[in-house]
């Protein structure tokens, strides 16, 4: 059994579409959103920067902690 085959049909891999794909790179690049975009390409968009920006809050609330000695 590959990994893939365990995941559910809606958390399956698949190709992103044209929109999609440069929705995932203005977000990666840090552009702001087309208007123009199908839903599924503001979703890609908002989904990348949501995930940035927890990832990013996260490392600093991590280097806080070592700077701080603070164990939480």
């Amino acid at each position: 059994m590959t990994d893939t085959e365990s995941l559910p049909a809606a958390n399956a891999p698949r190709d992103l579409t044209y929109d999609q794909r440069i929705a995932a790179e203005a977000a990666f690049r840090g552009l702001p959103p087309d208007p123009k975009w199908p839903a599924t390409a503001r979703a890609i968009y908002e989904g990348l920067i949501a995930a940035m920006e927890g990832r990013a809050e996260q490392k600093l609330r991590e280097e806080s902690e070592s700077l701080t000695g603070s164990q939480n």
